[in-house]
C-alpha cells in the first residue's frame, strides 16, 4: 500500500453521534497512527443504542436509493424491450398494415 493512498477511518468512543458513520479520510500512514490510539477505527464500531439507530437509518436510506435505481432500471427496461417488440413486428410485416399509434 502506498503512502498516497487515503483510507477511511471511523471515530471510537462514546457521544461521537453521526460522525460514528461518516468515516474520515486519511493517509495510511497516518491511518495507522490513529488506529493505535484506539480512538479511530477501521470499521465504525456503535457504542450505544443510539448508534445502532444511527447505522439502522444509513443502511435504510441506502437500501431505499438502491431500491429506487432498480425500480428506475426497471421501467427503463420495460420501455426499451416493448420499442424493440414493436420494431420487431414492424419489420416483420414489412411496414404494411395497421400503423402503431402514436402516444
Amino acid at each position: 500500500m502506498l503512502d498516497n493512498d487515503f483510507i477511511e477511518i471511523f471515530p471510537v468512543g462514546d457521544n461521537v453521534g453521526v460522525n460514528a458513520i461518516t468515516p474520515a479520510r486519511v493517509k495510511a500512514s497516518l491511518a495507522a497512527k490513529l488506529v493505535k490510539t484506539k480512538l479511530w477505527s477501521y470499521t465504525p464500531k456503535p457504542k450505544n443504542e443510539k448508534d445502532v439507530n444511527l447505522f439502522i437509518g444509513k443502511a435504510k436510506a441506502e437500501i431505499s436509493d438502491e431500491m429506487a435505481k432498480l425500480e428506475a432500471e426497471r421501467a427503463k427496461l420495460i420501455r426499451e424491450r416493448e420499442e424493440f417488440e414493436a420494431q420487431r413486428a414492424e419489420s416483420l410485416t414489412g411496414g404494411r398494415g395497421r400503423k402503431k399509434a402514436e402516444v
